[in-house]
This record gives structure tokens, sequence and C-alpha cells, in this order.
């Protein structure tokens, strides 16, 4: 069973120290720590995150959704101005699927915000990253990610052309 916390970003022709390019204008910066613990350190992700940030920055300003403050539960999140988060599938547990404040040790995910608590957690779901404006560049941690339940071990993104591209 693999146990992981990754970082996994997409930004438009931006060359990189973490990129695998498979997707054609798209540079993907990702770094995962395998085996990694609730409370780090996670040295790849965050270099990923470096990397990934200083590209990002060459296009504006950057802005960090955390879920911190949010009501827990299984809902689509409409609180970022420009973002709507639409979680599809079937709620899983209690506190494992949607807005979640419950860490059961790095098996099922975590928070990675300084001195946070709360985190996107989805079992089987599909979460949709809506944004009003065009964006040059995402972002996010994942954690908890494990072929134990998949047959796959690692992240379909899909992008608006239908294109999509697997992170292993």
């Amino acid at each position: 069973m693999h146990k992981r916390v990754w970082l996994a970003a997409v930004a438009a022709v931006v060359p990189g120290f973490w990129q695998v390019t498979a997707h054609a204008g798209i540079t993907t910066y990702v770094g995962q720590d395998d085996g990694a613990s609730t409370s780090g350190p996670w040295p790849l992700s965050s270099a990923a995150q470096t990397s990934f940030e200083t590209a990002a920055a060459g296009y504006g300003s950057l802005s960090t959704i955390t879920y911190e403050g949010l009501a827990t539960g299984f809902y689509n999140i409409t609180s970022y101005p420009g973002v709507t988060i639409t979680i599809t599938g079937t709620q899983f547990g209690n506190g494992y699927s949607g807005v979640s404040n419950v860490t059961a040790g790095n098996l099922y995910g975590f928070n990675v915000t300084p001195l946070g608590s709360e985190f996107l957690g989805t079992t089987n779901d599909t979460v949709t990253f809506t944004f009003s404006n065009p964006t040059h560049s995402f972002g996010t941690w994942m954690t908890g990610l494990q072929q134990y339940f998949s047959s796959t071990d690692g992240v379909e993104i899909t992008f608006n052309d239908g294109t999509s591209e697997l992170l292993e």
C-alpha cells in the first residue's frame, strides 16, 4: 500500500525544475513524498510548490485557497470569488468526503495548511474546479493517495478541451 503526500500543479508554458510535459502548452509540477507523516516534512512536495509558485508568479499575483473556516460536510463550495468547487460521487464515512477536519493518520488524507485543520477529502469522487475567468495556473496539495483503494496509483486531470493527463 502506498501512502503519499504530493503537490500537483499545472502552469501554462512555464519551464521549471519539476516538470513533466504531456499536454501541449501545459507544464506539470509534481513532488511526491511516499510514506509521509501528517506532520511532515514533505521535502519533494514543498520543492515542487516553490518551483510552481516561482513560475506562476511570472504571470501575476497568486491566490491561495484553503478550506479553513468552511463548514465541514459534503457540498459544492462557492465561498471563493471566481471559483466553484463541485464534488460529485457518493459521500464516504463520517468526515472523509467533502470539507473535513477528521485526520485518521495519513491513510485518508490530512491538512497541510500551517496551523490548519480542514481539508477537502474525496473517496472515489470527482472534484471539478471551475474558474469564472481564464486562469494561467492551478495547483493543489493531495494527501492520502494510495493504490489500496484504486486500481490506478495516480490522479487524472481533465482539461476544458477534453484532453487529460494522468499524474502517477
